[in-house]
């Protein structure tokens, strides 16, 4: 008896599951995804975003204001203290904030 379990065993032919196309298609996408992820992970962090250019002759020149501010004494004694800010102009802040919020809101 166990030469014929032996001899069944031998002479039984793979089944229908494993010769199947659709199981060879199926590893075929699994590997596909598993080289997308990889490929994503190596050259995701060397996308750089497109970076818009910068005007930089507008940061480059002098401010009145900010002059003005550069000249504060660096006395710690109430008076001059006060000096200071009587001496500092704050009417064109709001002005300045206004120009940012247009300058962000266009499209």
């Amino acid at each position: 008896m166990e030469g014929e379990n032996n001899t069944n065993q031998e002479n039984q032919t793979p089944t229908e599951e494993t010769k199947s196309p659709k199981n060879l298609w199926a590893w075929i996408v699994l590997i596909g995804i598993v080289v997308a992820i990889v490929f994503g992970f190596y050259y995701w962090p060397n996308i750089k975003p497109a970076e818009a250019p910068v005007n930089t002759e507008e940061f480059n020149q002098p401010d009145a204001a900010t002059q003005a501010l550069e000249q504060a004494t660096t006395s710690d004694e109430v008076a001059d203290i006060e000096q200071d800010l009587n001496a500092t102009d704050l009417s064109d802040l709001d002005r300045e904030l206004s120009d940012i919020e247009t300058e962000l809101n266009q499209p």
